[in-house]
C-alpha cells in the first residue's frame, strides 16, 4: 500500500480491538480471524488466522519462531512443521510466493515478517461530507487512453476541491489504488472518508463514454450514476465538460443528502458544525415555505453554532442566507438592521476564508433581496467573482444569474440559469431555479416562457410566493388578465403582507422600466388600474 505514511506501518493497541485492519487488497479481523479480499471471505483455519493475527500485530517487523509458538500453541509441546503447515496455508491464500514473497517473508532460523504496511480503521470521519476520487479505468484497451482517464480524475479531484464544504482526499491518496480493486468498504476506512466517487472511460473509434458512481463507503450504498457519451473531437473539451458535469451533479448530492441527515440527528451534545448543518437545512426549507418560525429558527441555531465556535465560516453563511431571506420575503421587521446582519456575516465569512467563493455569492444575494440599488453593481461584482473561482458551483452560478436579472442583465441571466438545470438536473431544490427563469423572462419580455417557469416551480413548490408572484405578472404581460387575477388573490391569500409591499411598488428589479411594467401589471391583476394599461408597457 504504497502513499501511506510510514506510522500506518506498526500498530499494536488497535489490531487487538474490534475494528478491521488493511493490508495491500486484503481486510483482517484480528478478533475473529476473518480474511477477506474485496467482498469475499478467504477460509482460515483457527491456527492459520493465528499466525496471521501476530504477523499483523508486529506488521514489518520479524516474528520469532519462538514467539509465534509460545502465542498460538499457548506453550503447548509441537515441532516446527506445525508452524510451517500454518504460513503455508497462509501464501497459498493471499497467493504468495515463497521464493519471491509479497506478503510473508521467512527470515532463515529467526522467523517470519509480515512485510507489507497495515493499516487500522483508526481515520475518523472528518466533521463535514468527506470524498476521495478513485483513480477512473481504462476500459479501452488502448494505453493511450490512459492519461485521458488520468485527466478525468486529476480534474474531477482539483474541481472538487473548490468546494469549501467537502473535505475532498488530495490526488496522491487517491492514485495509491490506481491497478487495485479494494472494497468499498476498504477504501472508504483507508482513507477515512464517507463517500467515494469511482468511474470508467471507454473509447469506440471516434466516440468515448463515461461513466461516474458516487457511493456511500460506509454502508456501500449507490446514490448517485450516471454515464456521459461525447464526440471525441477535442479530447481537452471534452475532459473539461464532462469534469463540470460530474463535479455540479455530485457536489449538490451530498449537500442534499447531509442536510437531510442533519435534521434527523439526535439533538444532544451537537457540535458547531452539527448545529450549523441543521440550521442550513431549516433555512432551505424556509426559503420555499416562506415559514418565518423556521427562518427565524435557522438563525437562532446559528447563532447557537458561532457561540461554540466563533470562527465557524458555515454558521456565518446561514445567517447571511437567512437574513437575506427574511428581506427577500419581507418577514424581517427592520430592513436595515436585516441587510447589515446579513452582510456582516458574508463579509466575516470572507475574512476567515477568502477563498470560498460561496462567501461573495451569499453577499451578493442579500443586497439583491434588500433591494438596495445603489448597492447592485458591487454585488454584480461579488457574484462575477465568485463564479470565477468556482464555476461548478451550481449555487455560485444560480445567484449570479439572480443578481444578472435584478440588475437589468435577463439575456445573461436565463442563460446562466438554464447552464444551472443543465449542470444540475437532478437538483432537489430546481423550484428555486424556475423561479429565477421566470424572473428573468419577465424583464426579458419572454412572458409566455415566465408563465411556463413559475407553473413549473409552483408544481414542485405549490407555496413559493415569489413564483406566485411572477406568475401574475406575467400573465397580466401576455394579456391573460382573468387568470392574472385569480393567481393574484391566491397570492393575497398565501402571504397578504408580501403582496401588499408589492403593491406599494417593491422590486427587486434595478432597470426603471422593469420596475415599471411590473408595478403596473400587479396592480391590473389587483383590479386597481384598467387591463388597457397594459397595453403600451408591454
Amino acid at each position: 500500500m504504497s502513499g501511506l505514511p510510514e506510522s500506518y506501518g506498526r500498530f499494536a493497541a488497535t489490531a487487538s480491538g474490534q475494528h478491521p485492519v488493511f493490508f495491500d487488497a486484503f481486510r483482517f479481523l484480528p478478533p475473529t480471524g476473518e480474511l477477506w479480499r474485496g467482498e469475499k471471505e478467504l477460509k482460515l483455519t483457527p491456527r492459520a488466522a493465528a499466525v496471521l493475527r501476530l504477523l499483523v500485530e508486529r506488521a514489518q517487523q520479524i516474528v520469532t519462531k519462538q514467539e509465534l509458538l509460545d502465542r498460538v500453541w499457548e506453550g503447548n509441546a509441537v515441532g516446527d512443521e506445525a508452524l510451517t503447515s500454518c504460513v503455508q496455508e497462509l501464501r497459498r491464500t493471499l497467493d504468495d510466493d515463497a521464493r519471491k514473497p509479497r506478503y510473508i517473508e521467512t527470515r532463515h532460523r529467526r522467523g517470519y515478517r509480515l512485510i507489507v504496511p497495515v493499516m487500522p480503521v483508526a481515520l475518523a470521519l472528518p466533521e463535514k461530507p468527506s470524498i476521495a476520487v478513485l483513480p477512473f479505468v481504462n476500459r479501452s484497451g488502448d494505453p493511450e487512453q490512459e492519461y485521458f482517464a488520468d485527466g478525468i480524475t486529476e480534474d474531477i479531484i482539483t474541481e472538487l476541491s473548490r468546494f469549501h464544504s467537502l473535505f475532498v482526499i488530495a490526488r496522491n491518496s487517491s492514485f495509491s489504488y490506481k491497478g487495485r480493486s479494494p472494497s468499498i468498504r476498504q477504501a472508504g476506512a483507508e482513507l477515512g472518508v464517507r463517500y467515494l466517487l469511482q468511474g470508467s472511460v471507454r473509447k469506440s473509434g471516434n466516440r468515448v463514454r463515461l461513466t461516474g458512481q458516487l457511493i456511500d463507503a460506509t454502508t456501500g450504498a449507490h446514490l448517485w450514476a450516471e454515464r456521459y457519451d461525447r464526440e471525441l473531437n477535442d479530447i481537452f473539451a471534452v475532459q473539461a465538460e464532462v469534469t463540470q458535469a460530474i463535479v455540479a451533479a455530485i457536489a449538490p448530492e451530498i449537500e442534499w443528502i447531509e442536510l437531510s441527515k442533519a435534521t434527523r440527528r439526535y439533538p444532544d451534545n451537537l457540535s458547531a458544525y452539527d448545529i450549523a448543518l441543521r440550521a442550513w437545512a431549516h433555512a432551505t426549507e424556509a426559503l420555499g415555505r416562506a415559514d418565518r418560525t423556521l427562518l427565524e429558527r435557522s438563525i437562532q441555531e446559528a447563532r447557537e453554532a458561532l457561540a461554540i465556535d466563533p470562527d465557524s465560516v458555515q454558521a456565518l453563511q446561514v445567517i447571511a442566507y437567512a437574513y437575506g431571506q427574511a428581506l427577500l420575503l419581507q418577514m424581517a421587521g427592520d430592513q436595515e438592521y436585516a441587510l447589515q446582519q446579513a452582510t456582516l456575516a458574508a463579509t466575516r465569512a470572507i475574512e476567515l476564508d477568502s477563498t470560498d467563493a460561496y462567501n461573495y455569492s451569499l453577499r451578493a444575494l442579500a443586497v439583491l433581496r434588500s433591494r438596495r440599488l445603489d448597492l447592485y453593481p458591487a454585488a454584480l461584482a461579488d457574484a462575477r467573482l465568485a463564479h470565477q473561482m468556482n464555476p461548478n458551483h451550481a449555487d455560485v452560478l444560480r445567484i449570479l444569474a439572480g443578481v444578472e436579472a435584478g440588475s437589468g442583465e435577463p439575456e445573461s441571466s436565463i442563460e446562466h440559469a438554464l447552464q444551472v438545470l443543465r449542470l444540475n438536473p437532478r437538483d432537489p431544490r430546481s423550484h428555486i431555479t424556475y423561479n429565477l427563469l421566470s424572473f428573468a423572462s419577465f424583464a426579458a419580455r419572454r412572458y409566455a416562457d415566465g408563465i411556463a417557469w413559475a407553473s413549473r416551480a409552483l408544481s414542485n413548490m405549490p407555496g413559493m410566493i415569489q413564483a406566485q408572484k411572477c406568475l401574475v405578472i406575467c400573465l397580466v404581460g401576455a394579456g391573460e388578465i382573468d387568470k392574472a387575477k385569480v393567481a393574484f388573490a391566491s397570492l393575497q391569500e398565501m402571504a397578504p403582507e408580501y403582496a401588499k409591499g408589492d403593491l406599494e411598488g417593491m422590486s427587486l428589479y434595478r432597470r426603471p422600466d422593469d420596475r415599471i411594467r411590473a408595478l403596473a401589471f400587479l396592480r391590473i391583476a389587483a383590479g386597481l388600474e384598467a387591463p388597457g394599461a397594459a397595453i403600451p408597457l408591454r
